[in-house]
């Protein structure tokens, strides 16, 4: 095409294709850049989130929810897309609230109202997402919350991968309570080593038990519902009025605070704090748009119902992944599986998968997740420099991270956590007990007027300690660089 190669090199506008020149470049770019970023550990990290997916995907097609050629394929190409756009290890997971409905409320939602309760979750998160009423509800809703979110998420995938590690009854055998040890021990022992790719190894140890199982049962032909529909199909037409109504009160509404709160502002957060050089790419809006664009898109299109969340981005990193490389690799995988076998051969080899292993993969998964909780809450929230604030962070995300786990709805807990933080803001203290609100400290101050961090980063001297309380309205430019002005006890006017 005339014009193609001098777009690619000077940018837009020569060449009758110059409006498919930039983004074929960047494509193009970005591709190379991932793929020169091969490692053990990328190849390791890329199976770390399959303790997340695979008991939801192969309890959902067992029971005819989802039809798992589509869910697959759909799954591997948004891994993809997710990987391209923003280089980091982001996971695409099934929306877990409208699947644990689906799984443990019989008769409210069937196959056709899960797509239902997908599309309408994902048109509303895509309007916040492109409003920018994302970023209004991150900043009124308060970090504790969030990071609450994460530790109460972390705790309830351990405690499912206890579950997981029990349900065999047995303690001999392929799947069973020594092969559930045995797996945490080498998940444990090596999960710190780069050479060694952990989750892949212990992922391919479950595969040949399954194998095993499989040809020990003659073909594993065990009644389940057989799937040979392509890897894709146009569902809306088949969508009465009864799905979307059901799928909205039973799917979307639980749904919608849950990929709200941890697909896209605890990911989010949870991404800025693992690789802080992608701040500026990975957004509250471009991720709520691209959980809106993939549902709309893919359940269409016969794909189960899906989102980013903070759980799978944990898992993915604990295991080595740091890059785009690990999420395009298993998706690559997931898309030629599912062109290749079909849903028939995938189910019946992932219904014997033992749950032993995928209950180690699912608790180490589930322990990264709350530690970095933990972490973020006690980087945000220092208990030396400010003891008061930390405990209003520590008692608003435990309410969080307890209401969820006990409740097991995180909706429930995001609610909790946010009456106590209003219960325990320094306002309402004021208002109901008559006591003075703190003042805040002068490094915080001066981060609010000129977004630094540290007041010897603009000239400031302190004559005592930088944490001196001071009032903003005493923050005064002196000379080009912002001074403050306080009043001791003896009425002497100090400069600090």
């Amino acid at each position: 095409c005339p014009g193609f190669r001098p777009v690619l090199k000077e940018g837009m506008g020569a060449g009758r294709c110059s409006w498919l020149a930039e983004p074929f470049a960047f494509l193009t770019q970005r591709i190379r850049k991932i793929c020169s970023e091969w490692s053990v550990s990328e190849v390791s990290g890329s199976v770390g989130d399959l303790g997340t997916l695979l008991p939801f995907l192969v309890a959902l097609a067992k029971e005819d929810n989802i039809s798992i050629g589509p869910a697959l394929f759909f799954a591997g190409l948004f891994n993809i897309t997710s990987a391209i756009h923003w280089d980091i290890p982001m996971p695409v997971q099934p929306m877990k609230a409208i699947a644990t409905v689906a799984l443990t409320s019989e008769g409210l939602l069937n196959a056709n109202s899960i797509l239902c309760a997908g599309i309408l979750t994902a048109s509303f998160v895509a309007c916040l997402g492109l409003s920018r009423g994302i970023d209004f509800l991150h900043r009124i809703i308060p970090m504790p919350v969030v990071f609450g979110i994460q530790v109460g998420l972390g705790i309830r995938m351990i405690t499912k991968a206890f579950k997981l590690a029990r349900k065999s009854g047995i303690w001999l055998g392929l799947d069973s309570k020594i092969t559930a040890f045995f797996a945490l021990v080498i998940t444990l022992g090596l999960r710190h080593n780069r050479r060694v790719p952990t989750a892949l190894l212990v992922f391919m140890i479950g595969l040949i038990f399954a194998a095993a199982v499989l040809i020990s049962h003659g073909g594993g032909d065990g009644g389940f519902p057989r799937d040979n529909s392509a890897p894709f199909y146009w569902t809306v037409s088949e969508l009465s009025a009864e799905d979307w109504r059901d799928g909205f009160l039973h799917g979307a509404i639980p749904q919608i605070p849950l990929t709200t709160l941890n697909s896209v502002i605890a990911v989010t957060k949870l991404a800025h704090d693992l690789y802080p050089q992608k701040r500026d790419q990975v957004t509250r809006a471009g991720v709520a748009s691209a959980v809106g664009v993939m549902n709309v898109l893919g359940c269409a299109l016969g794909a189960m119902p899906m989102c980013h969340g903070a759980g799978g981005l944990a898992a993915q990193h604990s295991f080595g992944a740091r890059g785009g490389l690990s999420v395009m690799i298993l998706g690559t995988c997931k898309v030629l599986i599912s062109v290749i076998f079909g849903g028939t051969a995938i189910l019946s080899l992932l219904s014997e998968f033992p749950d032993s292993i995928l209950g180690a993969l699912l608790g180490i998964s589930g322990l990264e997740l709350a530690v970095s909780g933990l972490k973020g809450l006690g980087e945000s929230y220092d208990a030396k420099s400010n003891t008061n604030r930390h405990r209003y962070a520590s008692l608003v995300c435990l309410a969080t991270a307890g209401t969820a786990v006990a409740t097991g709805n995180t909706a429930l807990g995001c609610v909790a956590g946010f009456i106590l933080a209003i219960a325990e803001s320094e306002w309402v203290k004021s208002k109901v007990g008559g006591t003075e609100v703190e003042k805040p400290p002068i490094s915080n101050v001066i981060e609010r007027k000129r977004g630094v961090k540290d007041s010897s980063e603009i000239g400031l001297e302190v004559g005592e300690e930088k944490g001196s309380a001071c009032e903003v309205g005493s923050v005064v430019e002196v000379n080009g660089t912002l001074q403050m002005v306080n009043i001791n006890l003896n009425g002497e006017d100090q400069v600090r």
